[in-house]
Order: structure tokens, then sequence, then C-alpha cells
């Protein structure tokens, strides 16, 4: 499979965490050129001197509006959500995939979801992912799905785009693929849907070590084209944009910086991503 802007850091900690006991590594992300809203090319554009000399008053920018979530028809947050990402990737030819995200609030994990992350977050010779938490452990579900639009042209299923759903321990079912280690984010098959599962502290889900709200969760999607000059991937021309957010009350209680996912400017070589 080639690779995309899942990104080098990204097969990097998915490797670390097969080889170190899973020892986790959030992806990196590249430093933007520029920003821009959402919709708007983030340019500047400077006023000279009129013919008489009379300077010309530089118009007040008017905000970007946020972004309504796509597809509209997804109505409010289930209950139990925390948030929901939504995206949308698209060809040269206007071909479209829709994207949705939606991560759900920590619970007591069930048998199923237990013997996906034993399966494969558990190594012969290292640690089990169990023993990193101390006091017992809370598990966050996360359903991905991508659903090709019939409006638009054909869409080239081959293209890749990549998921991120990270924990110090995180496991997939359904359409996922593997780039280049279980127990680590990978892609999502087009068309298709992809259960997720991570393990977080118990005494502190959302804060704690790799809790789904600390610096080191990830969430979103990536196209194969958004980052050309990556040179470990950007080998596609499927970008992901129209990103939008919907964050639920408990989880702004939580985590009040999720706040910021709502108007966060597009770059396109960040893609659709997001950590707290």
């Amino acid at each position: 499979m080639k690779r995309n802007p899942v990104r080098a850091a990204i097969i990097a900690a998915s490797i670390l965490v097969a080889a170190t006991a899973l020892s986790g590594c959030s992806p990196a992300v590249h430093t933007p050129a520029g920003t821009g809203g959402h919709g708007s090319g983030g340019t500047n554009h400077s006023h000279g001197a009129s013919p008489s000399s009379t300077p010309i008053a530089t118009p007040t920018p008017t905000p970007t509006a946020t972004a309504t979530p796509f597809p509209a028809s997804l109505g409010p947050l289930p209950a139990n959500a925390l948030f929901r990402i939504t995206a949308q990737g698209i060809q040269p030819n206007g071909a479209t995939v829709d994207l949705v995200q939606t991560v759900f609030a920590p619970t007591t994990g069930n048998a199923a979801d237990t013997a996906l992350l034993n399966k494969q977050c558990n190594f012969s010779g290292s640690p089990t992912w169990q023993s990193l938490f101390p006091g017992g452990s809370l598990v966050v579900d996360s359903t991905l799905t991508a659903t090709l639009d019939p409006t638009t042209p054909a869409f080239n299923t081959h293209a890749s785009i990549g998921t991120s759903f990270d924990f110090t321990a995180d496991a997939f079912s359904g359409a996922y693929e593997t780039a280049q280690a279980p127990c680590a984010p990978g892609y999502i098959g087009l068309p298709g849907t992809m259960h997720g599962v991570g393990a977080v502290l118990k005494s502190n889900p959302a804060h704690g070590y790799w809790g789904w709200a600390s610096a080191n969760a990830t969430y979103g999607f990536f196209g194969d084209g958004n980052d050309p000059g990556d040179p470990n991937g950007g080998n596609g021309d499927t970008i992901v944009k129209n990103c939008a957010v919907q964050v639920s009350p408990a989880a702004l209680s939580a985590a009040p910086t999720l706040a910021a996912w709502k108007t966060q400017p597009y770059v396109q070589s960040k893609s659709c991503y997001y950590t707290p």
C-alpha cells in the first residue's frame, strides 16, 4: 500500500508502539506555510495609494462563520458522544467521500473491546497494555465512516485516507487498514466503517496518561494529497477538507480548550487533524 500523510511520525509511532511495549508517540504536524479560515485562502490584500494620493481605508475583515457540520443530516450528537468530526475527501474531478468520526465518552468497556485490545496491543515478551494503567482503565470508543457521495463523479477508491484515533493503546476493527503495525492509527477502507477503541486511565480518563483530552490524543482525517511536499507521503491527489466539529457540553466542561476546534483555521498540510 502506498504511504500517505498519516505521516512518517505516525508510522514511527506505530513501530515504536510495537517495539517498546506501547511507549507511545503522538503524530507530528507540519508547520504550515500560512493559515486561512474555512473557505478562505488566508490571503492578505494590501492597498496602495490612489492616483490622487488619498489613502484608501482598509476594510475590516469579516469573521469567518463557524462551518456547518457535513453532512447536515447527521443531526445532534448522540447523548453519549464527546464530539464528532466531519470532513470530505475530494479528488480533482470532484469525486467526493464523506468522512465522519464520532468519539464517545469513556465507559468500562465490553468483552469485545477488551478482546480487540488484547489481540492488537499485547505482544509476546512485552508488558501488557493493562499494566500501563495502575488502578484500572476505561475505554473510549470511536466510529469512523467513509461514504461515497453518489451525486459526484466516480471516486477512485484506491486512494488512501488516514485516520487518527491515537492513545497509548488503541485497536481497530471493521474497515481498518494497518499503516505499519497494529495498535496504532492506519487507513480507512473506501467506502467503509471502522471501529476504534482506546484505553484511558480510570482515575483521570480525560487528562491522565494519554487521556482522551490530553495533548497526546489525536483525532481526524488525512488525505494522500494534502501535503505534496511531505517526503514520506503526499503521493496522491485526494485532499481532505471542509472540516467541522460538534463538541458536547460534557466534553467542553471537561476540556474547555476543545472549543477552539470549532473555529480552527484550515491548513491543507494539516488536513482535518485535531489534538486537545
